[in-house]
């Protein structure tokens, strides 16, 4: 994922991760490294992703965010749901 991940960019985002969630078997990471910016719109698809993979037993692992999407991830509590790596 690279960019932003807003209302705009969202959607784009979201397909392709519940084509991705659905198409395997083990556990999901999103490499976080090239986004510079992410809102609630990012937020809810992280949750979804997770809730998702949760019912399956399955583990959401986000890796190297930036510090300003590391916050924003820590201040939407998604750090207590999932693995951050990096």
């Amino acid at each position: 994922v690279t960019g932003e991940v807003d209302l705009c960019s969202a959607p784009t985002l979201e397909q392709v991760v519940e084509g991705a969630v659905a198409g395997g078997d083990c556990n999901f990471v999103i490499d976080l490294a090239g986004v510079r910016f992410m809102d609630s719109a990012g937020l809810n698809i992280l949750i979804r992703c997770f809730k998702s993979l949760d019912e399956q037993d399955r583990r959401l692992v986000l890796r190297s965010p930036q510090d300003a999407v590391r916050r924003t991830l820590e201040l939407g509590a998604i750090t207590t749901l999932v693995d951050v790596e990096g």
